[in-house]
């Protein structure tokens, strides 16, 4: 009986095994996925068949790709797919996906996926651009009647779109104004997901904050009978890229762009028609955090129109958009700080002050304190210049000097009137010369009808290596040139009269003058201290 036993066992177990045999022989259905237990879902639509009729979903698969091939190669159980670039089939529009698809070129499998709708383009207009379609008046928008009979618009009220038209008119009479926060998307998620916004003609006023924190908003039309525009408009209208101010703009809060990379004006002379509101000394410049378009092109060098008799404070300031900034002679007034924070790198200015008649020093355009707390700033008799700013054009009359100001690396003096360098003191050390202690300075450019060059005019400019001194100079006071290590020739004019003591002191033979006269003529006029340590060429008229 056991051995019976044991025999139908034996026979049982073999049939298990030849089953077990027969089904791991089976060959596999050919798939497109290298190990289907890593298999994931795929996060674009992309069907994957030799007969694009017959597209199927596809499992992931894993790729790599040939480098320099520009096929991407996609790895299955059985050969490496070698697909050709994605084929437009259909082309999406503003409302429409289309569709794409791409070949294996072993085997004939084909991809397919969709591409997204584009969206309409509006462009701050009522058109788009794409299309053609033209967009009606947004409705469910709150208004509310204003004491003079015209509306204001309030808020978005039940209104749903993405892309906001105003209406010129409400219940047939003229909106005017937008009040504050009006879409504003502090806590407003719909006003967070809008994307256009289109202000009529007719709009004469929109108030603070409007628009903050929009952070899809693309683009927003200002209306051309705007006239004010209040604080923070854009601050954090992250997908903003430009605005475009209408000449009819005269009253802005200083903060009403501050942040937009691109500002549009037709000409600056309407930027100084504005009367800025919501000011304090310690406000950012209007053009705070942009750059500046005219007519379409970049602007980083402004000459200031000659009918403009004020620089405004909150125009240069506390911005990165000009390189270069020329104020005319018609101009009779600077406010203080006019410059601060600006990187600027080129400056042309009458007078070094609030007004010709009023100077004081290059510092009194730039901030009185290190507000930054980093090293683009550099401390010049107590105020903080840009370390950018190398070249100082003056044109004025009365040339108060720019001592201590180790940014400066060339200074040019154009008026004729101008008659002296100012000097400084030997017994004062508070009354310095006029470029005394300009360390960087290497070019000075003197006008023609210079008289007077004074006493440590140039002392410390320890980098000067080029300084003219016209024919009709006729005094140089003592020590004029000390310490001035790099300058190597100089020329004296015959029409000096006075030269003082120690002007080129402790640069010991490293100094070559060429003077006008004669050597009796030099002998009579140049003091020993002054003489010995030259090298002297005579080249008379």
């Amino acid at each position: 009986m056991k051995v019976r036993f044991c025999f139908l066992t034996v026979v049982a177990l073999m049939a298990i095994f030849f089953l077990t045999a027969c089904r791991d022989a089976v060959i596999p259905m050919e798939t497109d996925t290298a190990d289907p237990a890593q298999t994931t879902a795929t996060p674009t639509v992309i069907t994957d068949t030799a007969d694009p009729a017959q597209a199927t979903t596809t499992p992931a698969v894993s790729e790599e790709t040939t480098e320099g091939s520009g096929r991407e190669k996609t790895t299955t159980d059985n050969h490496v797919h070698a697909y050709t670039s994605w084929e437009t089939v259909s082309a999406p529009d503003c409302t429409h996906t289309g569709g794409a698809r791409r070949t294996c070129t072993i085997c004939g499998n084909v991809q397919t996926k969709t591409t997204d709708a584009l969206g309409h383009d509006y462009g701050g207009t009522l058109t788009c651009s794409r299309c053609g379609e033209t967009r009606g008046d947004s409705v469910g928008l709150a208004f509310e009647k204003n004491t003079g009979g015209t509306y204001t618009l309030k808020g978005r009220g039940t209104c749903e779109d993405a892309d906001i038209v105003i209406p010129a008119t409400y219940q047939g009479i003229a909106v005017t104004e937008i009040g504050d926060f009006a879409f504003s998307g502090n806590g407003k998620p719909k006003n967070v997901s809008m994307t256009s916004v289109y202000i009529p003609d007719g709009v004469t006023r929109i108030g603070n904050e409007v628009f903050f924190n929009c952070r899809n908003l693309k683009s927003v039309r200002l209306p051309e009978t705007l006239t004010y525009m209040g604080a923070s408009q854009f601050s954090y209208c992250d997908a903003l890229k430009e605005i475009t101010l209408p000449e009819s703009l005269t009253d802005v809060d200083v903060t009403a762009v501050n942040g937009v990379p691109r500002v549009n004006i037709k000409d600056f002379g309407q930027i100084f028609k504005l009367r800025f509101s919501g000011t304090n000394i310690d406000a950012p410049g209007f053009f705070c955090g942009c750059q500046v378009y005219i007519n379409g092109e970049h602007i980083t060098s402004v000459t200031i129109p000659a009918n403009v008799q004020t620089v405004s404070r909150y125009i240069f300031s506390v911005t990165s958009a000009f390189k270069e900034i020329v104020v005319p002679p018609t101009v009779t007034r600077i406010e203080q700080y006019a410059f601060r924070g600006s990187t600027l790198q080129s400056l042309t200015v009458p007078f070094l002050g609030e007004r010709a008649t009023n100077q004081s020093n290059l510092g009194y355009f730039f901030a009185a304190s290190d507000l930054y707390g980093n090293n683009e700033f550099t401390n010049c008799n107590g105020r903080w210049i840009p370390k950018s700013l190398k070249t100082l054009t003056f044109t004025g009359d009365v040339f108060p000097g720019v001592s201590g100001c180790t940014m400066l690396k060339k200074v040019i003096l154009t008026s004729t009137a101008l008659e002296e360098i100012k000097g400084g003191s030997s017994t004062n050390s508070n009354d310095k010369g006029a470029f005394e202690g300009c360390t960087a300075l290497t070019t000075v450019v003197l006008p023609e009808g210079l008289r007077v060059i004074g006493e440590w005019a140039f002392a410390q400019c320890s980098a000067l290596k080029t300084v003219n001194l016209p024919e009709g100079i006729t005094s140089i006071g003592n020590y004029a040139f000390r310490n001035c290590e790099a300058l190597k020739e100089i020329t004296f004019p015959h029409s000096l009269t006075s030269v003082g003591h120690g002007v080129f002191q402790n640069l010991y033979y490293s100094v070559t003058v060429t003077y006008r006269g004669t050597e009796e003529e030099w002998n009579a006029l140049v003091p020993l201290d002054t003489a010995q340590y030259i090298t002297v060429k005579y080249q008379p008229d």
